[in-house]
């Protein structure tokens, strides 16, 4: 991570064994390819293969997109250059927003996994779509207590939407706070490279 710790112990005299090893690291990363996400699809490209390119071959990830339906792109594994290849072609934007079952099987990908555990989030937002319901997704957040880490491309987040009963930024921000983790809103892709970092450092610290 680039930073130093310092530990103290008292032992006995003798040889002494100690392996330091960084906490597993598993994300599923979910973006959004509704109509609404139209005009922003390539920015949002540029988002998912910036975000897969700083993962190192030990970490875990799975990749989801959603509009009306709820799309795995590639299963949770370790990442390889194949799993950047699957997402080629997946980001054409059409159709309604299955947000909540697009977090809610991301959730249901993680289920007994071992170690730092995360959702990284890209949308608008808005659901228009969902099988489940928004009750659902707050009581899958507070049962399985997994960390969401949010980010909102583009403009226009304090815009209200009828169908969540609120602006994508409250949303977003109260996904992020309820789970311990972090709502970014990035009118430029410019911003992208120092959020991920961020994101990336947290997850490498023993939770």
């Amino acid at each position: 991570l680039g930073t130093d710790s310092s530990f103290e112990w008292t032992l006995d005299a003798g040889e002494h064994l100690i392996e330091v090893t960084e906490p597993p690291v598993s994300v599923v990363v979910i973006w959004d390819t509704s109509g609404s996400m139209e005009g922003s699809t390539r920015a949002l490209q540029g988002a998912v293969e910036s975000y897969l390119d700083q993962l190192r071959p030990e970490d875990r990830v799975a990749l989801i997109r959603f509009s009306g339906d709820v799309e795995v792109v590639a299963p949770l594994d370790h990442y390889s250059k194949e799993t950047k290849a699957a997402i080629e072609g997946k980001f054409n934007a059409i159709g309604g927003t299955a947000l909540y079952d697009a977090v809610l099987q991301g959730m249901e990908m993680l289920e007994g996994v071992r170690g730092n555990r995360a959702i990284l989030l890209m949308t608008d937002g808005e659901d228009s779509r969902s099988k489940n319901h928004n009750s659902d997704l707050w009581n899958m957040i507070e049962k399985k207590r997994i960390r969401i880490y949010s980010i909102g491309l583009g403009e226009h987040w304090d815009m209200y939407h009828h169908c969540i009963g609120n602006s994508g930024k409250r949303f977003l921000s109260n996904l992020a706070l309820a789970t311990n983790g972090k709502a970014f809103f990035a009118p430029s892709k410019n911003e992208l490279k120092s959020i991920y970092q961020k994101i990336s450092d947290e997850l490498q610290q023993i939770s």
